[in-house]
């Protein structure tokens, strides 16, 4: 993923091998939890890094989304690159390499919807979240009980009647629905949350 002239030859032969690219979902990253410094006994025992971190998650990010953009644009089909960010995007103790990584995608994602849109490419970000919130804590209660009663997702169209799927987690489910009902420059922070 940090390699460019792999990158690059990944998304040819995908070409290649299946006649054009239609999307992307740019889902790989690496995390190195650590404080920004560690000391003990006013000695510096640590010092974070960011190198392997912002390689992945954000190099990585950029090289992939850039050489399906150049595909999907040459094909002339239109297509669709998904980012997967994050809400530790604004920050956690101990994840500085991760949060700025994050953020950077979140940032990405808005201006390549700008950028790309004239090409029929729709890009969209995800950023996951813990089901343990407290913004998630209704929609948790009753995908817990097994309700089958719907309950509403917000949204770019406004509120839209969901039911809670007994078998699957509903947070999932309810992310992806924020996703697919987004517009060109609109990330969700699950359920229809904008993030931007």
């Amino acid at each position: 993923m940090t390699d460019e002239p792999a990158v690059e030859a990944l998304f040819k032969s995908v070409d290649n091998d299946f006649g054009h690219v239609d999307g992307l979902i740019n889902n790989a990253g690496i995390t190195s939890d650590a404080l920004l410094v560690k000391a003990a006994d006013g000695k510096v025992q640590r010092k974070m890094s960011l190198t392997e971190v912002i390689a992945v998650d954000l190099r990585g990010v950029f090289l992939c989304a850039r050489e399906a953009a150049v595909h999907v644009i040459e094909s002339g089909r239109g297509g669709v690159i998904i980012n997967i960010s994050s809400i530790s995007r604004a920050g956690n103790v101990g994840q500085t390499n991760y949060a700025a990584a994050k953020a950077g995608v979140a940032a990405m994602t808005v201006t390549w919807a700008k950028e790309l849109a004239r090409y029929n490419i729709r890009v969209a970000g995800i950023a996951r979240a813990s089901a343990r919130r407290a913004w998630w804590r209704p929609f948790r209660r009753r995908s817990e009980t097994g309700s089958s009663r719907p309950f509403r997702c917000g949204g770019s169209r406004g509120p839209r009647k969901l039911r809670a799927p007994r078998s699957s987690s509903c947070r999932t489910t309810t992310t992806m629905v924020g996703f697919w009902r987004s517009t060109a420059g609109c990330g969700y922070d699950g359920c229809g949350a904008r993030s931007v």
